[in-house]
């Protein structure tokens, strides 16, 4: 063909590249000598050809003469890299760039072509294959390019199997959507991951983590990632969970016997001892009525005070052994009740707001509310220099929410946190027995916010919700 329009020809003769200048419909128009050395052809043989079934083995023509169709489409300069094969059949790799350019009224494009050398594409595949985890490498509609030996190793499925698979394949159906949108999103925002059981062939499914970075090769949006198998991670990760539960199991039993030891207490108090002291009252007053001698009435009388404050303390202690309030009022009033005593005898002004609707959650529960409020409110009145204090039980989505709300001088948690603050750890520990969650919010001169959040028993979800 007459290329005397072509005014590039010479300068194009002269490139140690390969060039090969096409039409918009992909037939060849131009193809220098060091085409000819690359490819075998001479340019008389492949002229108004298209150029896709010269170069490019037959197992990849499909997905080039999409490539191509796409690089003609854009008109736009792009490179890449695909497997090239000779006119004697030899295949090898080889990187390219296009540019597309105007001759006379008419696009053509450009191709330039360099031979990938052996040296690197066994340094690349000496990569590939040292990952300690599995390696793929697959384009927008699935078709996976490229894996390592582990990948074969792990699912059992041959090279041969798997260039023949979708990615979804080694998936279990209950996973496939979930692994499809992770790599949607890999392919929108550029990278992702994902964390899920694979199906191998043998019916084994370890659990793998699972990366995708979005890449391009041959101007065609494509996935490369590596996963690590995390099973062993995930069965101790289970374990743990399991002993963690079995320690707050325990945590509520023995606190429901400390419990039920101080109830027994309590009750030897008021009903034994608290009885004998009355009885032991009553002689020493019948003992001062009959005597005469004012020396000995005056001992009876100090024994007596001595006796009715003795009296009152064991009340006060058998009291807070043995939280009859609670049994008696139900928590919202059992709350109110100790923040009327603490604002009395504190001189602290307080706020309580709550919404329960029954009068027991749970006796474990109930305690752990009471107890984690003595607790805050015993820092309160040691540290927080608060004048008042709001308190909130409520119910929120299935949880019971209690508020603890102080308007005192609050610290910093980044320096509490290198103090062992002990009313905190007692109150964070009690949260935890009990399944639930433990919230701060406080900063120097901004007083102290404390939450707890627990899990409200499954019968009574909806009936506080």
């Amino acid at each position: 063909m007459n290329l005397a329009p072509f005014n590039l020809r010479p300068f194009f003769n002269d490139m140690t590249d390969a060039v090969i200048s096409i039409r918009s419909n992909g037939t060849c128009l131009f193809w220098n000598k060091a085409a000819e050395d690359l490819f075998g052809w001479k340019f008389e043989e492949v002229d108004g050809k298209f150029l896709p079934e010269i170069i490019i083995p037959l197992e990849d023509r499909a997905q080039h003469i999409e490539v191509v169709t796409q690089i003609i489409t854009n008109a736009k300069a792009t490179s890449g890299a695909a497997r090239a094969e000779t006119k004697t059949g030899k295949i090898f790799p080889v990187s390219f760039s296009v540019i597309p350019m105007q001759l006379e009224d008419e696009q053509i494009f450009c191709v330039f072509f360099r031979e990938n050398s052996s040296q690197e594409t066994h340094f690349i595949q000496a990569i590939i294959q040292s990952i300690p985890g599995i390696f793929y490498f697959f384009d927008h509609t699935g078709k996976i390019l490229r894996w390592n030996s582990n990948f074969e190793k792990v699912t059992g499925y041959s090279g041969s199997e798997i260039s023949e698979m979708h990615p979804l394949d080694f998936f279990d159906d209950s996973d496939k959507a979930y692994i499809q949108s992770r790599i949607e999103k890999t392919f929108i925002d550029g990278v992702a991951d994902a964390e899920a059981p694979m199906k191998t062939k043998s019916g084994a499914r370890p659990v793998y983590f699972l990366t995708g970075i979005q890449t391009e090769y041959d101007g065609i949006p494509c996935l490369v990632g590596m996963g690590v198998d995390i099973t062993r991670l995930k069965e101790q990760e289970k374990a743990l969970l399991k002993t963690q539960e079995e320690i707050r199991s325990l945590a509520i039993h023995l606190e429901s016997v400390r419990e039920k030891e101080k109830q027994k207490i309590a009750r030897e108090i008021h009903e034994d001892l608290s009885q004998e002291l009355a009885s032991l009252k009553l002689l020493l007053s019948m003992t001062f009525d009959r005597t005469k001698e004012v020396q000995t009435k005056e001992s009876i009388e100090r024994a007596t005070s001595q006796l009715s404050n003795s009296i009152q303390k064991l009340r006060v202690i058998s009291k807070e052994l043995h939280q009859t309030i609670l049994a008696d009022l139900g928590l919202r009033e059992s709350v109110n009740s100790k923040l009327l005593e603490f604002s009395k005898k504190c001189n602290i002004e307080v706020q309580f707001e709550s919404n329960l609707k029954v009068n027991h959650i749970a006796s474990t529960i109930d305690v752990t509310i009471l107890k984690v409020l003595d607790a805050a409110l015993s820092n309160v009145q040691l540290h927080a220099k608060a004048s008042m204090v709001s308190v909130s039980l409520q119910t929120e989505n299935k949880e019971l929410v209690l508020k603890i709300k102080d308007n005192g001088r609050g610290f910093d948690q980044t320096q509490e946190k290198k103090k062992t603050s002990l009313g905190l750890v007692n109150i964070k520990e009690k949260t935890l027995a009990v399944s639930g969650k433990l919230e701060l919010r406080t900063a120097e001169a901004m007083g102290t916010e404390i939450v707890v959040r627990i899990p409200l028993p499954q019968s009574l979800a909806t009936v506080n919700a």
